[in-house]
Protein backbone atom coordinates (compact mmCIF):
# COMPACT_ATOMS: atom_id res chain seq x y z
CA UNK A 1 0.00 0.00 0.00
CA UNK A 2 1.29 3.14 -0.81
CA UNK A 3 1.89 6.39 1.74
CA UNK A 4 2.57 9.24 -0.98
CA UNK A 5 0.35 9.95 -3.36
CA UNK A 6 2.34 8.38 -6.87
CA UNK A 7 1.16 11.83 -8.79
CA UNK A 8 3.51 14.00 -6.22
CA UNK A 9 6.68 11.42 -6.93
CA UNK A 10 9.55 12.85 -8.32
CA UNK A 11 11.78 11.38 -10.71
CA UNK A 12 12.34 8.21 -12.15
CA UNK A 13 9.53 7.07 -9.56
CA UNK A 14 7.62 9.47 -11.20
CA UNK A 15 7.83 7.98 -14.71
CA UNK A 16 7.72 4.59 -13.48
CA UNK A 17 4.41 5.74 -12.14
CA UNK A 18 3.27 7.12 -15.46
CA UNK A 19 4.19 4.11 -17.68
CA UNK A 20 2.67 1.87 -15.29
CA UNK A 21 -0.62 4.44 -16.17
CA UNK A 22 -0.34 3.86 -19.43
CA UNK A 23 -0.03 0.54 -19.78
CA UNK A 24 -2.61 -0.23 -17.41
CA UNK A 25 -4.98 2.03 -19.91
CA UNK A 26 -3.77 0.37 -23.19
CA UNK A 27 -4.21 -3.47 -21.29
CA UNK A 28 -7.60 -2.30 -20.41
CA UNK A 29 -8.64 -1.45 -23.77
CA UNK A 30 -7.34 -4.80 -25.12
CA UNK A 31 -9.18 -6.87 -22.44
CA UNK A 32 -12.79 -5.01 -22.38
CA UNK A 33 -13.01 -5.19 -26.07
CA UNK A 34 -12.98 -1.12 -26.21
CA UNK A 35 -10.65 -1.30 -29.13
CA UNK A 36 -12.09 -4.22 -30.76
CA UNK A 37 -15.43 -2.16 -30.80
CA UNK A 38 -13.45 1.38 -32.29
CA UNK A 39 -12.21 -0.89 -35.09
CA UNK A 40 -15.26 -2.17 -36.29
CA UNK A 41 -16.88 1.21 -36.29
CA UNK A 42 -13.67 2.80 -37.76
CA UNK A 43 -13.50 -0.33 -40.41
CA UNK A 44 -17.49 -0.08 -41.32
CA UNK A 45 -17.43 3.96 -41.33
CA UNK A 46 -14.47 4.00 -44.03
CA UNK A 47 -15.86 0.71 -45.68
CA UNK A 48 -14.16 -1.34 -48.35
CA UNK A 49 -14.34 -0.22 -51.88
CA UNK A 50 -13.06 -3.79 -53.21
CA UNK A 51 -15.05 -7.00 -53.98
CA UNK A 52 -12.53 -9.57 -52.35
CA UNK A 53 -12.52 -13.20 -52.71
CA UNK A 54 -12.12 -14.81 -49.40
CA UNK A 55 -11.90 -18.76 -50.22
CA UNK A 56 -15.08 -19.58 -52.70
CA UNK A 57 -17.34 -16.90 -51.23
CA UNK A 58 -17.16 -13.12 -52.44
CA UNK A 59 -17.31 -10.49 -49.59
CA UNK A 60 -19.32 -7.21 -50.57
CA UNK A 61 -20.01 -4.14 -48.17
CA UNK A 62 -22.74 -1.78 -49.14
CA UNK A 63 -22.24 1.17 -46.22
CA UNK A 64 -25.34 2.05 -44.73
CA UNK A 65 -23.69 3.02 -41.46
CA UNK A 66 -21.23 5.76 -43.15
CA UNK A 67 -24.41 7.67 -44.75
CA UNK A 68 -25.93 7.54 -41.27
CA UNK A 69 -23.30 8.50 -39.59
CA UNK A 70 -22.49 11.51 -42.30
CA UNK A 71 -25.99 12.83 -41.82
CA UNK A 72 -26.29 12.86 -38.19
CA UNK A 73 -22.99 14.63 -38.22
CA UNK A 74 -24.27 17.32 -40.83
CA UNK A 75 -27.27 17.91 -38.82
CA UNK A 76 -25.25 18.51 -35.47
CA UNK A 77 -23.01 20.95 -37.56
CA UNK A 78 -24.17 22.23 -40.19
CA UNK A 79 -24.61 25.78 -38.52
CA UNK A 80 -21.94 27.96 -39.03
CA UNK A 81 -20.31 28.96 -35.39
CA UNK A 82 -21.21 32.27 -34.21
CA UNK A 83 -19.08 33.66 -31.28
CA UNK A 84 -20.39 36.30 -29.19
CA UNK A 85 -18.35 38.00 -26.29
CA UNK A 86 -20.46 39.43 -23.29
CA UNK A 87 -18.96 42.08 -20.95
CA UNK A 88 -19.82 41.15 -17.43
CA UNK A 89 -19.57 44.51 -16.59
CA UNK A 90 -21.13 48.19 -18.53
CA UNK A 91 -18.23 50.17 -17.99
CA UNK A 92 -16.40 51.23 -21.18
CA UNK A 93 -13.36 49.12 -21.06
CA UNK A 94 -15.34 46.28 -20.25
CA UNK A 95 -17.21 46.61 -23.12
CA UNK A 96 -13.92 47.41 -25.53
CA UNK A 97 -12.79 43.86 -24.58
CA UNK A 98 -15.66 42.10 -25.24
CA UNK A 99 -15.07 43.87 -28.87
CA UNK A 100 -11.37 42.96 -29.05
CA UNK A 101 -12.76 39.51 -27.75
CA UNK A 102 -15.54 38.84 -30.57
CA UNK A 103 -12.42 40.08 -32.99
CA UNK A 104 -9.87 37.48 -31.81
CA UNK A 105 -12.23 34.35 -31.86
CA UNK A 106 -13.21 35.58 -35.42
CA UNK A 107 -9.54 35.42 -36.18
CA UNK A 108 -8.58 31.96 -34.71
CA UNK A 109 -11.64 30.78 -36.37
CA UNK A 110 -10.47 31.62 -39.49
CA UNK A 111 -6.78 31.20 -38.97
CA UNK A 112 -6.92 27.70 -37.58
CA UNK A 113 -9.74 26.67 -39.18
CA UNK A 114 -11.10 25.95 -36.35
CA UNK A 115 -14.56 25.06 -37.85
CA UNK A 116 -13.08 21.54 -39.58
CA UNK A 117 -11.16 20.87 -36.12
CA UNK A 118 -15.14 21.41 -34.45
CA UNK A 119 -16.81 19.07 -37.48
CA UNK A 120 -14.20 16.46 -36.65
CA UNK A 121 -14.42 16.32 -33.41
CA UNK A 122 -17.86 15.83 -33.97
CA UNK A 123 -17.62 13.46 -36.71
CA UNK A 124 -15.36 11.26 -33.68
CA UNK A 125 -17.63 11.39 -30.95
CA UNK A 126 -20.60 10.24 -32.95
CA UNK A 127 -18.90 6.78 -34.00
CA UNK A 128 -15.99 6.68 -31.63
CA UNK A 129 -17.75 6.71 -28.49
CA UNK A 130 -15.78 10.12 -28.28
CA UNK A 131 -13.35 12.58 -28.62
CA UNK A 132 -11.09 14.85 -26.99
CA UNK A 133 -9.81 18.53 -28.15
CA UNK A 134 -6.45 19.59 -26.71
CA UNK A 135 -6.08 23.94 -26.89
CA UNK A 136 -2.49 24.68 -25.19
CA UNK A 137 0.60 27.43 -25.83
CA UNK A 138 2.40 26.12 -28.23
CA UNK A 139 6.06 27.87 -27.36
CA UNK A 140 7.61 27.13 -30.94
CA UNK A 141 4.36 28.59 -32.79
CA UNK A 142 4.73 32.19 -34.25
CA UNK A 143 7.39 35.00 -35.36
CA UNK A 144 11.15 34.87 -33.82
CA UNK A 145 11.42 37.19 -31.43
CA UNK A 146 14.95 36.98 -30.02
CA UNK A 147 17.52 34.31 -29.05
CA UNK A 148 18.76 32.72 -25.78
CA UNK A 149 22.20 32.33 -24.65
CA UNK A 150 22.91 29.30 -26.91
CA UNK A 151 21.43 31.22 -29.81
CA UNK A 152 18.15 29.18 -30.23
CA UNK A 153 15.37 31.50 -31.41
CA UNK A 154 12.67 31.91 -29.03
CA UNK A 155 9.11 32.01 -30.65
CA UNK A 156 6.10 34.56 -30.03
CA UNK A 157 4.40 31.18 -28.98
CA UNK A 158 0.31 30.74 -30.16
CA UNK A 159 -2.54 28.40 -29.35
CA UNK A 160 -2.39 24.87 -30.56
CA UNK A 161 -5.16 22.35 -31.42
CA UNK A 162 -4.96 18.86 -30.98
CA UNK A 163 -7.75 16.14 -31.81
CA UNK A 164 -7.57 12.95 -29.81
CA UNK A 165 -9.15 9.93 -29.50
CA UNK A 166 -10.32 7.75 -27.11
CA UNK A 167 -7.30 5.43 -26.94
CA UNK A 168 -5.15 7.85 -26.69
CA UNK A 169 -6.38 9.54 -24.10
CA UNK A 170 -5.20 7.40 -20.84
CA UNK A 171 -6.84 7.95 -17.58
CA UNK A 172 -7.91 5.98 -14.72
CA UNK A 173 -9.85 3.31 -16.06
CA UNK A 174 -11.24 2.65 -12.10
CA UNK A 175 -13.82 5.72 -11.89
CA UNK A 176 -17.45 5.02 -12.24
CA UNK A 177 -17.65 8.66 -13.50
CA UNK A 178 -15.99 11.37 -15.92
CA UNK A 179 -14.78 13.73 -13.24
CA UNK A 180 -11.05 13.30 -14.31
CA UNK A 181 -8.24 14.50 -11.20
CA UNK A 182 -5.76 13.80 -14.14
CA UNK A 183 -5.57 12.47 -18.07
CA UNK A 184 -2.44 11.76 -19.91
CA UNK A 185 -2.20 11.96 -24.09
CA UNK A 186 -0.49 10.43 -26.12
CA UNK A 187 0.79 11.09 -29.73
CA UNK A 188 3.63 10.41 -32.41
CA UNK A 189 6.34 12.82 -32.98
CA UNK A 190 9.21 13.09 -35.17
CA UNK A 191 11.94 12.20 -32.48
CA UNK A 192 14.56 14.63 -34.81
CA UNK A 193 11.78 17.99 -34.06
CA UNK A 194 11.40 16.35 -30.34
CA UNK A 195 15.51 16.65 -29.97
CA UNK A 196 15.23 19.88 -31.78
CA UNK A 197 13.30 21.35 -28.36
CA UNK A 198 15.14 19.23 -25.89
CA UNK A 199 18.56 19.29 -27.24
CA UNK A 200 19.84 18.05 -23.62
CA UNK A 201 17.94 14.97 -24.07
CA UNK A 202 19.06 13.97 -27.18
CA UNK A 203 20.69 10.91 -26.35
CA UNK A 204 17.89 10.08 -24.82
CA UNK A 205 15.63 10.30 -27.72
CA UNK A 206 17.51 8.31 -30.08
CA UNK A 207 17.50 5.87 -27.00
CA UNK A 208 13.88 5.52 -27.43
CA UNK A 209 12.84 1.63 -28.43
CA UNK A 210 9.43 1.30 -30.33
CA UNK A 211 7.46 -1.80 -29.63
CA UNK A 212 5.60 -2.23 -32.99
CA UNK A 213 3.29 -5.20 -31.59
CA UNK A 214 2.09 -3.33 -28.34
CA UNK A 215 1.28 0.04 -30.28
CA UNK A 216 -0.73 -1.61 -32.93
CA UNK A 217 -2.24 -3.46 -30.37
CA UNK A 218 -3.73 -0.17 -28.30
CA UNK A 219 -3.80 1.90 -32.21
CA UNK A 220 -7.39 1.79 -34.40
CA UNK A 221 -5.07 1.46 -37.21
CA UNK A 222 -2.57 -1.16 -37.57
CA UNK A 223 -0.36 1.08 -38.92
CA UNK A 224 2.88 0.19 -37.32
CA UNK A 225 5.55 -1.83 -38.63
CA UNK A 226 9.34 -2.75 -38.24
CA UNK A 227 10.77 -0.36 -41.00
CA UNK A 228 12.44 2.90 -39.52
CA UNK A 229 10.30 5.44 -38.29
CA UNK A 230 10.80 8.98 -36.67
CA UNK A 231 8.17 8.84 -35.17
CA UNK A 232 7.88 7.85 -31.53
CA UNK A 233 4.90 8.36 -28.75
CA UNK A 234 5.00 11.50 -26.99
CA UNK A 235 3.03 11.82 -23.78
CA UNK A 236 1.71 15.00 -21.63
CA UNK A 237 0.58 14.34 -17.71
CA UNK A 238 -1.94 16.98 -16.74
CA UNK A 239 -3.10 16.93 -13.30
CA UNK A 240 -5.60 19.79 -12.01
CA UNK A 241 -4.92 21.67 -8.97
CA UNK A 242 -6.09 20.30 -6.21
CA UNK A 243 -5.66 19.82 -2.22
CA UNK A 244 -3.20 17.22 -2.87
CA UNK A 245 -1.62 19.28 -5.89
CA UNK A 246 -2.40 23.07 -4.94
CA UNK A 247 -0.46 23.63 -8.01
CA UNK A 248 -1.40 20.91 -10.30
CA UNK A 249 1.13 19.20 -12.87
CA UNK A 250 2.16 18.85 -16.29
CA UNK A 251 4.82 16.38 -17.66
CA UNK A 252 6.48 15.85 -20.66
CA UNK A 253 7.88 12.25 -21.24
CA UNK A 254 8.82 9.81 -23.16
CA UNK A 255 9.19 6.00 -22.12
CA UNK A 256 12.59 6.13 -20.50
CA UNK A 257 12.72 9.90 -19.74
CA UNK A 258 10.91 13.14 -18.29
CA UNK A 259 11.65 16.11 -20.77
CA UNK A 260 9.22 18.62 -18.60
CA UNK A 261 7.60 18.80 -15.36
CA UNK A 262 6.37 21.79 -13.51
CA UNK A 263 3.33 23.26 -12.29
CA UNK A 264 -0.17 23.20 -14.25
CA UNK A 265 0.47 26.87 -15.92
CA UNK A 266 -3.25 26.68 -17.05
CA UNK A 267 -6.28 27.49 -14.30
CA UNK A 268 -7.79 23.66 -15.41
CA UNK A 269 -6.50 20.86 -17.59
CA UNK A 270 -7.00 21.98 -21.41
CA UNK A 271 -8.71 19.03 -22.29
CA UNK A 272 -12.05 19.41 -24.31
CA UNK A 273 -13.97 16.21 -24.24
CA UNK A 274 -16.96 15.57 -26.52
CA UNK A 275 -19.41 12.44 -26.61
CA UNK A 276 -22.53 11.88 -27.59
CA UNK A 277 -24.08 10.74 -23.64
CA UNK A 278 -21.93 8.97 -20.74
CA UNK A 279 -21.49 5.21 -19.93
CA UNK A 280 -22.88 5.00 -16.54
CA UNK A 281 -20.52 3.77 -14.02
CA UNK A 282 -17.82 4.03 -16.59
CA UNK A 283 -15.01 6.75 -17.54
CA UNK A 284 -16.07 6.37 -21.23
CA UNK A 285 -18.06 7.78 -23.11
CA UNK A 286 -20.89 6.33 -25.84
CA UNK A 287 -21.88 6.46 -29.21
CA UNK A 288 -25.56 5.39 -29.51
CA UNK A 289 -24.90 4.65 -33.64
CA UNK A 290 -23.17 1.75 -32.80
CA UNK A 291 -26.25 -0.19 -32.07
CA UNK A 292 -26.60 -0.19 -35.67
CA UNK A 293 -23.21 -2.07 -36.62
CA UNK A 294 -24.79 -5.56 -36.23
CA UNK A 295 -27.48 -4.51 -38.84
CA UNK A 296 -24.41 -3.26 -40.93
CA UNK A 297 -22.78 -6.30 -40.69
CA UNK A 298 -26.09 -8.36 -41.21
CA UNK A 299 -26.79 -6.33 -44.57
CA UNK A 300 -22.83 -7.47 -45.74
CA UNK A 301 -23.37 -10.71 -45.09
CA UNK A 302 -26.62 -11.10 -47.17
CA UNK A 303 -25.51 -9.27 -49.74
CA UNK A 304 -22.63 -11.00 -50.34
CA UNK A 305 -24.45 -14.17 -50.08
CA UNK A 306 -26.55 -12.98 -52.91
CA UNK A 307 -23.16 -11.77 -54.92
CA UNK A 308 -21.22 -15.22 -54.40
CA UNK A 309 -24.43 -17.19 -55.41
CA UNK A 310 -24.30 -14.76 -58.66
CA UNK A 311 -21.01 -15.30 -59.39
CA UNK A 312 -20.94 -19.00 -59.17
CA UNK A 313 -23.96 -19.85 -60.85
CA UNK A 314 -24.60 -16.88 -63.07
CA UNK A 315 -23.28 -18.46 -66.00
CA UNK A 316 -26.55 -21.10 -66.60
CA UNK A 317 -26.09 -24.76 -67.27
CA UNK A 318 -29.16 -26.23 -69.86
CA UNK A 319 -30.52 -29.81 -68.79
CA UNK A 320 -31.79 -32.41 -71.25
CA UNK A 321 -32.93 -35.67 -70.96
CA UNK A 322 -30.18 -38.46 -71.96
CA UNK A 323 -30.51 -39.67 -75.61
CA UNK A 324 -32.58 -36.87 -76.68
CA UNK A 325 -30.75 -36.17 -79.62
CA UNK A 326 -30.26 -32.40 -79.70
CA UNK A 327 -28.80 -31.20 -82.24
CA UNK A 328 -27.89 -27.13 -83.26
CA UNK A 329 -28.02 -25.37 -86.28
CA UNK A 330 -27.41 -21.91 -87.15
CA UNK A 331 -29.99 -20.16 -89.91
CA UNK A 332 -28.70 -16.48 -90.01
CA UNK A 333 -27.75 -13.55 -88.20
CA UNK A 334 -27.62 -15.78 -84.61
CA UNK A 335 -31.01 -17.65 -85.52
CA UNK A 336 -30.89 -21.56 -84.73
CA UNK A 337 -32.61 -24.65 -84.89
CA UNK A 338 -33.12 -26.70 -82.10
CA UNK A 339 -33.95 -30.51 -83.26
CA UNK A 340 -34.56 -32.78 -79.98
CA UNK A 341 -36.12 -36.72 -80.55
CA UNK A 342 -39.66 -36.95 -80.61
CA UNK A 343 -41.47 -37.31 -77.07
CA UNK A 344 -38.75 -35.82 -75.19
CA UNK A 345 -38.69 -32.56 -73.46
CA UNK A 346 -36.88 -29.13 -74.84
CA UNK A 347 -33.51 -28.27 -73.10
CA UNK A 348 -34.21 -26.06 -70.49
CA UNK A 349 -32.26 -23.55 -67.62
CA UNK A 350 -30.79 -25.29 -64.32
CA UNK A 351 -31.82 -22.27 -62.01
CA UNK A 352 -29.63 -22.08 -59.16
CA UNK A 353 -29.28 -18.36 -58.87
CA UNK A 354 -32.60 -17.44 -56.82
CA UNK A 355 -32.22 -15.70 -53.41
CA UNK A 356 -35.10 -15.48 -51.80
CA UNK A 357 -37.30 -12.58 -51.90
CA UNK A 358 -36.71 -11.91 -47.71
CA UNK A 359 -32.97 -11.15 -48.57
CA UNK A 360 -33.72 -8.60 -51.02
CA UNK A 361 -36.45 -7.04 -48.78
CA UNK A 362 -33.60 -6.91 -45.91
CA UNK A 363 -31.48 -5.31 -48.22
Amino acid sequence: MQNKYWATKSSDEFLNELNAKVETYDKHLQTSGIINQLRDAFDSYYGDTKIRNVGDAVTLKINHFASLVRNLNSLVTSQKISWQAIASNTDVSSQQAAILSNGLLDFYLKENRLDRVFKNACLMASFLKESWLEINWNTQKGNIISVDENQVPIHEGDLQYNLFGLENVIRDVTKNNTDFEWLITRTYINKFELIAQYPEFESDIQSVEINHYKLNEVNIQKRFTKEDSDLIPFYTFYHRNSAALPNGRMTQFINNKILLDGSLPYPKIPLVRLAAEDEFNSPFGHSPILDVLPVQKSIDVIASTILTNNQAFGVQSIIVDKGSGVTVSQVSNGMNFIEINQGTKEPRPLQLTASSSESYRFL
